[in-house]
This record gives C-alpha cells, structure tokens and sequence, in this order.
C-alpha cells in the first residue's frame, strides 16, 4: 500500500507544525501570539479527542487561535491528520495534561474560552487524580481567562 506508506511520512514531517511542545521553550508562560505569529485571541480545549471538533471551529472562527491539550498519543496523532488534511493555520496541540500545562503556559487573563467537551467524571475514588474539575483547576481557570472570559462545558 504506497499510498499508507506515502501519508506516514508526510505526517511525519509537514503534520508535526501542529504540535507546540513546551520543553522547547526556555521561557514560560509560552508567547502565543509568537507561535501563532498573531494576536488573536485564544480559546483552549482540553481533551480533543479526535479534532474534529477544533478543526471545525479553527475553520469557522479564524479571529481565534486554538490550543487543544490532550494526553493521548492517538488523538494528538488524529488531530494532527485533521487540521493538516484541511489546511489549517490557527490551530496547536499539546500533548500534555492540561491540569498543569494551563498554569504554566498562559498568563493572567490570556484565554478568551476553556473548552471541555465530555469529560470524563471518574468517579470511583481511586480515579481521584485524574478528575480535571478540582478545586485547584477551578482556580488556575480563573486566573487564566480574561475579564468575561468564558469555560464551555
């Protein structure tokens, strides 16, 4: 099958633009609007899935930079097909966990929108520390999002 062979390699290269990393960066909070090469405003979804869903919304609302955090090597992989397959410029990934990557890559009062789409509750009590609506996420979201800003859930 060449052409699986074929879309490998192109996402291997071309695809990887998507994927902002923060262990490249020596200063923290990362300056977005340097990534993006623009100062648009920026909305975050934590745990994408597939893309679809900010693919979608980067080609809709291109006045908006988006920044999907998800902690699955697969989703990362799907979103990066998607939003390179639709030739999308306003849009990155970050495989990471959100909990922790929020506080530390976003200044005050940087993001316009949090989105969360289907989380997951985990509710037996060992899962306690996967739960993403914790007392000290609700915080870091606060201090994120601008005056007015808003979380989607």
């Amino acid at each position: 099958m060449p052409g699986v062979f074929l879309r490998v390699n192109i996402m291997n290269t071309a695809a990887l633009k998507y994927v902002t990393q923060p262990k490249t960066f020596d200063k923290f909070p990362i300056r977005w609007s340097e990534v993006f090469g623009n100062k648009n405003k920026l909305i975050v979804e934590i745990g994408f899935g597939n893309g679809e869903f900010m693919a979608h919304s980067a080609m809709k609302d291109t006045q908006f930079n988006y920044i999907g955090f998800d902690t699955s090597i697969t989703s990362c992989y799907k979103a990066q097909v998607n939003l390179f397959d639709l030739g999308i410029e306003n849009a990155r990934i970050v495989l990471d966990d959100a909990r922790f990557c929020i506080r530390e890559l976003f200044p005050q009062e940087s993001i316009h929108k949090l989105i969360v789409n289907f989380p997951c509750p985990w509710p037996k009590a060992k899962q306690e520390d996967r739960r993403i609506f914790i007392y000290s996420f609700i915080d870091t979201m606060a201090n994120v999002l601008k005056i007015n800003g808003t979380v989607e859930l």
